[in-house]
Parts: structure tokens; sequence; C-alpha cells
């Protein structure tokens, strides 16, 4: 079985943990039942011999395959990895939708792409990069009653993503910590509006508002401080 989930650019413009969009790079992962249960990685994180031994993918499909089957099964998976890992392209939501789908798909079970995405919620808890993962295209995303509630809008193939990536990792927990704990009213109908402005303007595809649109008080200049 391959399972393939691509990468995703999330937290755009002022749409602070709501909107985001899929990436056409990709992560695949092919398993298949074996007698012994092996793990090879090839590209990404191919040289780091802990994601061998602490893989969050192996641990979250163990949890839904042994959930969904009630049993054990040894399966041997080869992960060729193409979306570069902390650097803001959500590697570690592609690793987490792509165990839940394997191990639907390993048990033998149909489930909806809803489901996939209220499944993920559990390990991520903002939806601007699992929805994307999910559903692909851009969308715009929250979170009620612990279920992902989207819009999404499928991008046309003239658009091209230009990707710059540093050279070396950002932890996504520890640069939220140098948010502010509040922000100003003036701030925060800056954000709304411009988000409005930014979904409409992807809807409508009217790509020369999203230079005024995409403009953000919340966080882009505070976290690249951290990225000079």
């Amino acid at each position: 079985m391959i399972v393939s989930v691509p990468a995703t650019s999330a937290n755009l413009g002022p749409g602070f943990d709501s909107l985001g969009l899929a990436v056409d790079l990709r992560n695949r992962v092919e398993f298949h039942p074996s007698k012994f249960f092996s793990v090879s990685i090839k590209g990404e994180g191919e040289n780091n011999p802990r994601l061998k031994g602490n893989n969050l993918f192996i641990s979250i499909f163990n949890d839904h395959y042994s959930r969904l089957t009630k049993k054990k099964q040894n399966f041997k998976f080869t992960f060729y990895n193409s979306i570069p890992m902390s650097r803001g392209l959500g590697s570690s939501s592609a690793v987490i939708v792509s165990a839940i789908v394997s191990a639907h798909e390993a048990a033998g079970i149909r489930v909806s792409k809803r489901r996939i995405l209220n499944h993920a919620l559990v390990y991520e808890s903002h939806p601007d990069n699992i929805t994307p993962a999910v559903m692909g295209g851009f969308n715009a995303a929250t979170v009620e009653k612990n279920k992902v509630f989207s819009q999404r809008k499928h991008l046309p193939d003239y658009l091209k993503a230009v990707v710059v990536i540093p050279n070396k990792q950002m932890n996504t927990s520890k640069s939220r910590t140098v948010l502010p704990k509040s922000y100003s009213k003036e701030n925060a109908v800056y954000n709304l509006s411009h988000t409005a402005l930014t979904v409409a303007a992807f809807f409508n595809e009217d790509w020369e508002m999203l230079k005024l649109a995409a403009q953000d008080r919340f966080h882009q200049k505070v976290r690249m401080k951290t990225l000079p």
C-alpha cells in the first residue's frame, strides 16, 4: 500500500492558526505486512537514526491499527520524505495524516476525509496545517466542539509556490512562546479585516489583492526574529 500526503503552508498572512494551503511537495510511505517490523527512511531525515526508534508515524499508526482491528500485525515501512523537517512546511502534519490514513487502509476500513481530519486534531490542535494536508487546495478552518469545520478552494494549476527553506530547524512550540500575551483592539481588527480579505481574494482568484490582504500584525515579524 502507498499513502502520499502533501506539504502545507499555514498561518497564511494574517490568518494565524486558521488559513493554510497544500503545496505539491509530498511525503510518501509504502508498507506491507511482514514477519518482522522494520523501518527504512529515504530522503529528508534518512541520516537521523532517532527517527527509526522514536517515530511519530509508527506510534500513531499502531494506536489506530490496534483500535480498528483489535490485533497486532508487523509491517515493513519505507518512507520517502521530500518535505523538509521543522522548516514551516507542515512536516509533522503530513506524518500525522499519513499515519491515520495508513492505519485505516491496513485495516481495510474506508474513512472519510472529514473523519481523518478530526482524528488528526487529537495530535495537532490547530487546524491550519492538517486541513490542507487532508483536503488539498486553500482552506479556511476553525475548531468547534473538538471538530474541524472548513471551507476549501481549489487552486488553479498556473499558481506556483516559491519556497524559502531556512538552514536551521524552527521549533513550532518554541516559536509560539515569543508571541505577545495580548493584542490591542486596533491590531485585532486589523488582522480580522485582512484575514477576511485574504479569504475573499483566494476564492475570487484576485491575486493582486493578496499583496495588501496578506499583511499581519499578530505573528510574522515577531516569529521571524528567530530566523534572521
